[in-house]
């Protein structure tokens, strides 16, 4: 990002540790290792100390389990705008190309249609909710946390895996190589479909019948998105209507996530991920679902490989689910980012046993105000 135009709130590049913000207040704030500081800029003493740790391990009271969100629908707008006050505060570097668009009430539904432009948003929104309770002196604490596709980046993040200013712009390459990767005179995309108890081994045998469709994610036992060609999802969905009793849905994307597909994508990603220094043995403050298998992921390497590993493979987000929920006789969920709903209505349908005692979402700024 050298010689990029920053944005208010992302550090200044030139003078380390050194940022500066545009808010009302007109603060200076200092990074340090203890975290990040506030200072007056007639030379008082800081006011606000924020943490830079995002997140550590719960140690008492009922399980809790975090959840982050992927790319699978638009954020919406009116979200955007009741984060910009606090965009223009905060300390997460987004580059501006990036950071104009998202915040201008103007630009049209079309931009975010492409991965490149739609997840470094979705980290971006994810982690300014982090911060947001930051501000308030809070920091997340939970045994247990999973994303959904994109949203394992985050929590690799929240982890310490990755500095979260490397966060967006990752997802803005993880975009960009998805994009490069598809056959540009063909048109792709994804259908959601619901079905009823034990359909979903029916969808799978069915696919053989078509080369570009794939599985990319296992979200419920009733439900599942296929990912491929417009043309051989459209021939799926009219042969499963007559199948099998279904509800079909498309969705607002025009890549195949986690399809075949991506693998070339998949191996530029590795190579670029090589550029991140990874203590691959280090433990990690709170194991994370993989999308791969289901399975937790306890260290940095583990989860790291696991997280390109799935970049063309299918989310296996029910199996994450159970995975996590079966850790206790009760649980609790924190769903948290934009449209983090979604995976509140996942976690409730696969707690077959009613473990789950308290599943709620921090998405909007009532949420967090709420949030304790």
């Amino acid at each position: 990002m050298g010689g990029e135009e920053l944005v208010p709130g992302q550090p200044d590049l030139e003078t380390p540790g050194l940022v500066t913000c545009s808010g009302s207040n007109n603060k200076v704030v200092f990074s340090t290792p203890q975290g990040v500081v506030f200072h007056n800029n007639n030379g008082n003493r800081p006011t606000t100390t924020i943490t830079t740790t995002m997140l550590r391990q719960q140690t008492k009271g009922i399980t809790r389990i975090i959840t982050l969100p992927g790319q699978g629908k638009l954020i919406p707008p009116q979200l955007i705008a009741a984060l910009a006050p606090a965009h223009r505060r905060s300390t997460i570097a987004i580059p501006h190309r990036l950071a104009q668009p998202l915040f201008d009430t103007s630009t049209p539904k079309e931009y975010f249609l492409r991965s490149s432009h739609l997840q470094p948003s979705v980290v971006y929104v994810s982690l300014l909710i982090v911060e947001l309770l930051q501000h308030r002196g809070i920091t997340l604490e939970a045994k247990y946390i999973l994303g959904h596709s994109l949203g394992e980046l985050t929590a690799l993040v929240l982890n310490g895996v990755l500095e979260k200013d490397a966060a967006v712009e990752i997802a803005h390459r993880r975009g960009l190589f998805m994009e490069a990767a598809v056959d540009r005179e063909k048109q792709y995309g994804m259908y959601a479909y619901i079905f009823k108890e034990g359909g979903y081994d029916f969808i799978k045998e069915a696919l053989k019948k078509w080369d570009s469709l794939g599985i990319a994610n296992y979200n419920t036992t009733t439900q599942c998105v296929v990912s491929g060609e417009v043309k051989q999802l459209a021939e799926l969905t009219d042969y499963l209507k007559k199948e099998m009793k279904i509800k079909a849905t498309k969705l607002d994307v025009i890549l195949p996530f986690h399809n075949k597909k991506l693998s070339e994508a998949k191996d530029k990603f590795r190579e670029l991920m090589k550029n991140y220094d990874v203590n691959t043995e280090k433990r990690l403050q709170v194991p994370i679902a993989s999308n791969l298998d289901g399975q937790l992921a306890y260290t940095h390497g583990e989860a790291m490989e696991k997280f390109i590993e799935d970049f063309s493979t299918t989310v296996e987000f029910v199996k994450c689910l159970q995975t996590v929920i079966h850790t206790d006789d009760k649980v609790q969920l924190l769903n948290i980012g934009p449209n983090a709903r979604v995976i509140q209505t996942m976690a409730n349908k696969a707690d077959k046993e009613s473990r789950i005692v308290n599943n709620k979402t921090l998405e909007t700024l009532e949420d967090i105000s709420l949030f304790e």
